[in-house]
């Protein structure tokens, strides 16, 4: 199991999360924190199976849905204020950084961070 987890947080409330682990990979919709693991937990599409899939489908779910998924959650003034070239931006950055990066899981084992 591997791939980063990353979210959408307002105000310290962690909102949004996707886990994108490959194999057993999913996110979380409507409130992570408040509805917990079980109640927020939605499978990835059919066909989006591996890390790499993941990642896009949740960097685009990210860039064009954070609104409509903000307002799911009951966080509609937050939603309205969403800046889409920030949102955009930031992504971008994301993207960019986990593909210099790569797989960090292999580092994190032989540092005894991680347990194989």
């Amino acid at each position: 199991m591997g791939g980063p987890t990353f979210g959408i947080d307002v105000r310290g409330v962690e909102v949004i999360r996707f886990d994108t682990h490959g194999p057993g990979g999913h996110w979380h919709d409507r409130g992570y924190d408040k509805l917990g693991a079980g109640g927020s937990h939605i499978d990835f599409p059919e066909g989006v199976d591996d890390v790499e899939k993941q990642l896009v489908w949740s960097l685009n779910q990210v860039r064009e849905k954070t609104q409509q998924l903000l307002e799911e959650a009951e966080y509609p003034d937050e939603a309205n204020s969403i800046d889409s070239e920030m949102l955009n931006a930031a992504t971008v950055a994301v993207d960019a950084h986990l593909k210099k990066e790569g797989d960090l899981r292999p580092q994190a084992i032989a540092q005894g961070a991680l347990e194989a």
